[in-house]
């Protein structure tokens, strides 16, 4: 009967550890994908927002700029050039990351989803153009003021800011990966693969044997 037992509690606990982690993978698989990348190095920082700058050579010079708070040059289509000049010494991967994705948030705000290199400059060191005119998202910076602070003067939520800029990033990500997709080779997005459930033997019921009945002798009493 021990035996029994025993044997229907390790298959029980093979089937609970087996479901567990196909349940764990999936899970870890799916938390991945969801998950926003935050932008840690200067590569990433270009990839994000060479769109914003109009070309790579200019996000790498703003970056770079940026990171060690030199004046950096940006170039036009027509062959003009801008010079920017960070109103602080230097900034992170992280602050740049979020001073960038203010700056572009706000001249979306106002109409500008396009902009030139005079443009950008206006949106990150402050001044006017046409209708338009805002102190800076690192002129603010330097004066101390807080992310949140200068996205609420500018109108925005900075939580909505970055979601918006991390989702785009993975999209523009992820569509870059389908397209260099090989057929052939394995998904990068695929999840992980699901955990094969191991051949557990059924399990012979054990013949139980009943004793024989023994005839117990009937034994007459004696008169008394």
């Amino acid at each position: 009967m021990l035996r029994l037992l025993s044997m229907i509690f390790l298959g029980l606990t093979l089937e609970l550890a087996t479901l567990a982690s196909t349940v764990f993978a999936d899970t870890l698989s799916s938390s991945s994908a969801n998950s926003p990348a935050p932008a840690t190095n200067e590569q990433q920082l270009i990839t994000r927002y060479s769109a914003l700058f109009g070309s790579e050579e200019n996000a790498q010079a703003a970056i770079e700029g940026l990171l060690s708070g030199h004046s950096f040059l940006l170039t036009d289509e027509a062959g003009g050039s801008v010079l920017v000049s960070p109103p602080q010494p230097h900034m992170s991967y992280g602050n740049i990351n979020i001073a960038l994705a203010l700056a572009q948030s706000e001249l979306a705000q106002a109409g500008i989803s396009d902009p030139d290199a005079m443009e950008i400059k206006t949106a990150l060191t402050g001044g006017s153009i046409d209708n338009w005119s805002t102190p800076g998202v690192l002129t603010l910076r330097s004066q101390h003021m807080g992310w949140g602070v200068i996205a609420k003067r500018a109108g925005l939520n900075l939580g909505l800011v970055m979601k918006k800029v991390e989702a785009d990033s993975d999209k523009s990500v992820s569509n870059d990966e389908t397209i260099h997709h090989s057929p052939s080779g394995p998904s990068k997005l695929s999840h992980a693969a699901t955990v094969q459930k191991p051949d557990i033997p059924p399990m012979e019921r054990p013949e139980i044997i009943h004793p024989e009945r023994v005839a117990i002798p009937h034994i007459e009493t004696p008169g008394r």
